[in-house]
């Protein structure tokens, strides 16, 4: 609950004395992918930046405003495959993993006095038996 309360507050300090950070967020990464991708009007760039921004900011809050915990995490290299919290990138195979090449996120929670995690999004392995 104390996360929660922390999150709640911070939430309405930002919309109070900040109303335009997300407008600035999106302003700045407007401006280096007009310098990635020069072919694509700045207009377009505004539109889908602006969507993923606010997207991505909706979900901060909302993962705020819960009294579940998230963790991100990656998987580090030669531990053995774990199907409850990995997925496989590329080809079946088996043996430890080589390569983590995407983030997986879990949500802690406290049941029953008890800590619960459960993998929202796996994070994507690679083995070391598909590379060699």
């Amino acid at each position: 609950m104390v996360h929660q309360s922390l999150g709640v507050g911070a939430i309405s300090y930002v919309e109070s004395h900040h109303p335009y950070s997300e407008r600035v967020l999106i302003d700045k990464v407007v401006s280096i992918f007009t310098l990635l991708l020069p072919a694509i009007s700045e207009e377009d760039l505004f539109k889908g930046i602006a969507k993923v921004v606010k997207k991505a900011v909706a979900l901060k809050n909302n993962m705020m405003e819960e009294q579940a915990l998230y963790d991100c995490y990656w998987i580090k290299g030669g531990q053995n495959f774990d199907p409850d919290k990995m997925d496989l990138a590329g080809h079946e195979g088996d043996g430890r993993i080589a390569l983590c090449t995407f983030p997986g996120l879990a949500r802690i929670l406290l049941e029953q006095g008890k800590k619960v995690t459960v993998h929202v999004v796996k994070a994507s392995i690679v083995l070391e038996s598909t590379i060699i």
